[in-house]
């Protein structure tokens, strides 16, 4: 079919766009798809006066509170100050009677979101605080029924003069043991600094084959099976390795060398025993304790000196 016999087949208005527009291969093709329909999608609207003044764009009284001021004081109604901004009549009128609380006519500040926690709700938590300091936020939301985040936990925790910290360590001490241990600190509560710094202080470890290695961190995909994979693990031996135990001191202003300490033939394993600890001090320490003004911390039981 020609090209002008299709268009004869169109509406009327189709006929009159196609007769100004010549037909050309491309325009031949998308006739196909007739009837042609117009666009439903209207253009938006221009904004009008009042619109640009709420989406901040206008002179709103929130922006020119001194204008709405200075209309109203000279005699001009309260709805044509409206009508003016684009505002409703009660927002103008509120604004007028906001102004004793206006500071040089600026807009007080809003204010804001309310609190998460109210002032009961904090006096509440520093007590499940106080009364468990080992608490963890799951159980203060459990117990106190809020529904606060972790956040909100820990900032009133900070603000209050509190802080979270990982709990220090120290050795379990049973009554008999820490009694002359506390008996001893007694006896040296008023020593100087110069007393201090003639004590000779000693320690013994031990030293293992692949012990203290600095943890290494991988990089794989997010998925259980592949942390798992031959090259992503760090391989250890189960059994201990080779080891041995090493003695020094130190006191004021001076260290004594790393020395090794010598194993025990008659003890189980050929480990470590009081013999070699005895073995170490008689070899090294009349060298360090040549000058009698040195004192050597031996501690048995609290009997530190």
């Amino acid at each position: 079919m020609r090209d002008a016999d299709r268009l004869r087949r169109l509406p009327g208005h189709v006929q009159r766009e196609r007769q100004m527009t010549p037909l050309t291969p491309s325009t031949s093709r998308v006739s196909r798809t007739l009837p042609f329909r117009p666009s439903r999608h209207r253009p938006p609207h221009p904004a009008t006066p009042d619109r640009a003044s709420r989406s901040g764009g206008g002179t709103g009284c929130h922006s020119h509170p001194f204008a709405v001021l200075s209309q109203a004081e000279i005699g001009i109604p309260t709805a044509t100050i409206a009508r003016h901004f684009g505002l409703s009549p009660s927002t103008i009128q509120y604004t007028l009677e906001q102004e004793h609380a206006r500071a040089d006519g600026k807009t007080c500040p809003r204010s804001g979101r309310p609190p998460i926690l109210s002032e009961g709700d904090k006096r509440l938590i520093l007590r499940l605080i106080k009364r468990d300091p080992f608490i963890v936020y799951r159980e203060i939301r459990d117990q106190s029924g809020l529904t606060a985040s972790d956040d909100t936990l820990l900032r009133l925790v900070k603000s209050s003069g509190y802080g979270h910290w990982k709990a220090r360590k120290r050795p379990f001490l049973t009554p008999e043991v820490a009694a002359p241990r506390y008996k001893w600190a007694l006896a040296h509560r008023n020593w100087m600094w110069d007393d201090w710094m003639r004590v000779v202080w000693s320690d013994e470890c031990s030293v293992e084959i692949g012990k203290g290695k600095r943890h290494r961190w991988v990089f794989h995909l997010n998925h259980t099976n592949k942390k798992y994979k031959k090259e992503h693990v760090i391989t250890y031996r189960k059994s201990k390795g080779l080891s041995i135990m090493i003695w020094g001191a130190i006191w004021g202003g001076g260290s004594s060398k790393i020395y090794q300490m010598v194993r025990d033939e008659a003890f189980a394993r050929n480990g470590y025993s009081a013999r070699s600890y005895l073995d170490v001090l008689e070899g090294n320490l009349p060298q360090i304790l040549d000058d009698t003004n040195r004192i050597f911390m031996q501690d048995v039981m609290g009997n530190c000196l």
